[in-house]
């Protein structure tokens, strides 16, 4: 029974940190006219609708730097790469914890905790390079 318990809430808590706004037209009422003219689409791309959005509250904890920020759980949380934890490990802490500090703050002082969403780069805070064609 307890077992059984543990799966569930694990499903849960999975399930809530997954989650996405819906978005398009809802239709509440059978037979209702919908008027186009009113409906301003927003400019979103397909990637933009598949990406969970992330909490800030829980990244943020994560991030601080004892005792979950120096083995990375914060970027594991934020969807890096799964060797992101064994290099903030192997560097004891992402140099003495001063990685992770700035990780906090930056996730702290950041309006929307997406854009580091997803970033593979070790210092998340620096920016993609561009590529000339």
């Amino acid at each position: 029974m307890l077992k059984w318990l543990c799966r569930a809430v694990l499903l849960l808590c999975l399930g809530l940190s997954y989650t996405t706004e819906g978005r398009g037209i809802e239709i509440t009422t059978p037979c209702k006219a919908i008027s186009f003219a009113t409906y301003q689409a927003k400019d979103t791309t397909v990637t933009d609708t598949l990406k969970p959005h992330k909490r800030k509250f829980i990244a943020a904890v994560l991030a601080f730097p004892f005792p979950c920020g120096v083995f990375g759980l914060h970027r594991l949380y934020l969807g890096s790469s799964n060797a992101m934890p064994l290099v903030y490990v192997a560097t004891v802490g992402g140099g003495f914890a001063i990685l992770p500090f700035i990780d906090f703050v930056l996730i702290v002082l950041s309006k929307d905790v997406n854009a580091y969403a997803h970033n593979t780069r070790l210092f998340m805070w620096t920016k993609k390079p561009t590529v000339k064609q």
